[in-house]
């Protein structure tokens, strides 16, 4: 499976591409720490999976949720987020933009089996 990151702070994302690597099947193809740089980082990649930051600087992840949905629509999304705002969990969930949801880095919407499998 292909996975693109997305999230602006550098350990995190390190640490998340290490996790992964350690799934054996699961093949980061591309990062970036902007939420402007998304889609077009996605097209360029084509991964099977993107997981965004909801915070990130640029454009944040709802909103390149939505952008990945018209113009990469087989690209399935996982939104990380450290904070539990309703508000925040409302517009991710809005239209059925994502896959699932994740807060505090636990999964609270969407079986993670099946957004990677």
């Amino acid at each position: 499976m292909r996975v693109l990151l997305a999230e602006d702070m550098h350990l995190v994302r390190g640490a998340l591409r290490a996790l992964l690597a350690e799934a054996g099947d699961i093949e980061v193809v591309a990062e970036t720490g902007h939420g402007d740089q998304v889609v077009p980082t996605a097209l360029a990649h084509r991964p099977d999976v993107a997981v965004l930051d909801v915070d990130l600087p640029g454009a944040d992840g709802i909103a390149g949720t939505a952008a990945l949905r018209e113009q990469l629509p087989e690209c399935r999304v996982l939104i990380l987020t450290a904070h539990r705002r309703v508000e925040v969990l409302r517009a991710a969930s809005a239209g059925a933009v994502l896959t699932g949801f994740l807060a505090d880095y636990r999964l609270i919407a969407g079986p993670f089996g099946a957004l990677l499998g």
